[in-house]
Protein backbone atom coordinates (compact mmCIF):
# COMPACT_ATOMS: atom_id res chain seq x y z
CA UNK A 1 0.00 0.00 0.00
CA UNK A 2 1.95 3.16 -0.87
CA UNK A 3 -0.14 5.72 0.41
CA UNK A 4 -3.08 6.65 2.72
CA UNK A 5 -5.49 8.66 0.09
CA UNK A 6 -8.10 8.79 2.50
CA UNK A 7 -8.85 8.07 6.25
CA UNK A 8 -12.43 7.36 8.20
CA UNK A 9 -12.79 8.17 11.81
CA UNK A 10 -15.50 6.22 13.61
CA UNK A 11 -16.50 7.98 16.86
CA UNK A 12 -19.43 9.47 18.43
CA UNK A 13 -17.02 12.33 19.47
CA UNK A 14 -17.10 15.01 17.58
CA UNK A 15 -14.27 17.04 19.95
CA UNK A 16 -12.22 13.96 19.44
CA UNK A 17 -12.94 13.86 15.84
CA UNK A 18 -11.74 17.02 15.09
CA UNK A 19 -8.46 17.06 17.11
CA UNK A 20 -7.76 13.61 15.34
CA UNK A 21 -8.32 15.55 11.91
CA UNK A 22 -6.28 17.81 12.57
CA UNK A 23 -3.39 15.37 13.52
CA UNK A 24 -3.75 13.07 11.21
CA UNK A 25 -3.40 15.85 8.49
CA UNK A 26 -0.63 17.37 10.64
CA UNK A 27 1.37 13.82 10.58
CA UNK A 28 1.27 14.09 6.48
CA UNK A 29 -0.69 10.71 6.92
CA UNK A 30 -3.19 12.64 4.62
CA UNK A 31 -5.15 15.56 3.96
CA UNK A 32 -8.35 13.40 3.11
CA UNK A 33 -10.12 12.69 6.50
CA UNK A 34 -14.08 12.08 6.84
CA UNK A 35 -15.94 11.54 10.31
CA UNK A 36 -18.63 9.91 11.08
CA UNK A 37 -20.50 9.99 14.64
CA UNK A 38 -21.83 5.94 14.51
CA UNK A 39 -20.74 2.52 13.67
CA UNK A 40 -23.90 2.58 11.14
CA UNK A 41 -22.99 5.50 9.49
CA UNK A 42 -19.09 4.21 8.70
CA UNK A 43 -20.59 0.77 7.68
CA UNK A 44 -22.54 2.82 5.06
CA UNK A 45 -19.73 4.09 3.27
CA UNK A 46 -17.98 0.82 3.13
CA UNK A 47 -21.58 -0.68 1.40
CA UNK A 48 -21.96 2.41 -0.62
CA UNK A 49 -18.63 1.60 -2.28
CA UNK A 50 -18.29 -2.01 -1.93
CA UNK A 51 -17.58 -2.04 -5.55
CA UNK A 52 -15.14 1.39 -5.76
CA UNK A 53 -12.45 1.43 -4.63
CA UNK A 54 -11.46 4.82 -4.92
CA UNK A 55 -14.05 5.59 -2.82
CA UNK A 56 -13.44 3.56 0.17
CA UNK A 57 -11.15 4.68 3.04
CA UNK A 58 -7.31 3.22 2.81
CA UNK A 59 -7.43 3.23 6.67
CA UNK A 60 -10.38 3.50 9.18
CA UNK A 61 -10.04 4.46 12.78
CA UNK A 62 -12.53 2.94 15.01
CA UNK A 63 -14.13 3.78 18.49
CA UNK A 64 -14.78 0.82 20.51
CA UNK A 65 -17.56 2.65 22.81
CA UNK A 66 -20.44 3.89 20.90
CA UNK A 67 -24.25 4.42 21.54
CA UNK A 68 -26.22 2.15 18.99
CA UNK A 69 -24.03 -0.43 17.50
CA UNK A 70 -20.76 -0.95 19.01
CA UNK A 71 -16.65 -0.87 17.42
CA UNK A 72 -16.75 -4.65 17.72
CA UNK A 73 -20.55 -4.94 15.85
CA UNK A 74 -18.71 -2.77 13.01
CA UNK A 75 -15.87 -5.31 13.10
CA UNK A 76 -18.34 -8.46 12.78
CA UNK A 77 -20.31 -6.67 9.71
CA UNK A 78 -16.63 -5.96 8.50
CA UNK A 79 -15.63 -9.63 8.48
CA UNK A 80 -18.18 -10.75 6.66
CA UNK A 81 -17.80 -7.66 4.06
CA UNK A 82 -14.06 -7.95 4.06
CA UNK A 83 -13.91 -10.49 0.96
CA UNK A 84 -15.97 -8.47 -1.11
CA UNK A 85 -14.03 -5.17 -1.03
CA UNK A 86 -11.91 -4.24 -4.15
CA UNK A 87 -9.12 -3.33 -2.42
CA UNK A 88 -7.23 -3.61 1.78
CA UNK A 89 -9.07 -1.65 4.41
CA UNK A 90 -6.76 -1.45 7.62
CA UNK A 91 -8.63 -0.76 10.88
CA UNK A 92 -7.15 0.78 13.86
CA UNK A 93 -9.13 0.79 17.29
CA UNK A 94 -8.54 4.35 18.66
CA UNK A 95 -9.81 4.17 22.11
CA UNK A 96 -9.59 5.91 25.72
CA UNK A 97 -9.72 2.25 26.99
CA UNK A 98 -6.90 0.85 28.69
CA UNK A 99 -8.86 -2.66 29.58
CA UNK A 100 -6.80 -5.29 28.93
CA UNK A 101 -10.04 -7.09 28.40
CA UNK A 102 -10.57 -4.87 25.16
CA UNK A 103 -6.70 -4.90 23.63
CA UNK A 104 -6.90 -8.67 23.89
CA UNK A 105 -10.78 -8.70 22.02
CA UNK A 106 -9.01 -6.70 19.48
CA UNK A 107 -6.26 -9.28 18.64
CA UNK A 108 -8.86 -11.88 18.23
CA UNK A 109 -9.93 -9.98 15.47
CA UNK A 110 -7.48 -10.77 12.27
CA UNK A 111 -8.83 -7.37 10.71
CA UNK A 112 -7.75 -5.15 13.30
CA UNK A 113 -4.07 -3.93 12.27
CA UNK A 114 -3.56 -2.55 15.58
CA UNK A 115 -4.81 -0.73 19.02
CA UNK A 116 -4.10 2.69 20.02
CA UNK A 117 -4.55 4.47 22.73
CA UNK A 118 -6.52 7.92 22.67
CA UNK A 119 -5.07 10.45 22.61
CA UNK A 120 -3.66 10.09 19.03
CA UNK A 121 -0.31 11.78 18.73
CA UNK A 122 1.64 12.86 15.29
CA UNK A 123 4.60 10.69 15.95
CA UNK A 124 2.35 7.42 16.32
CA UNK A 125 0.67 8.33 13.01
CA UNK A 126 4.08 8.90 11.29
CA UNK A 127 4.97 4.97 12.95
CA UNK A 128 1.92 3.78 10.88
CA UNK A 129 2.31 5.80 7.64
CA UNK A 130 6.22 4.21 7.68
CA UNK A 131 4.94 0.10 8.84
CA UNK A 132 1.67 0.59 6.68
CA UNK A 133 2.18 3.23 3.46
CA UNK A 134 5.66 3.44 2.63
CA UNK A 135 6.62 1.84 -0.78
Amino acid sequence: MPEAKYVLIIDDDTINNFVCSRIIKLSGLTDKVECVLSADDGMAILENNISNADGLPDLVFLDINMPGKNGWDFLDKFKEMKPKLPKRVLIFMLSSSLYREDVEHSRVYEEVSDYITKPLAVERLRELKEKYFSS
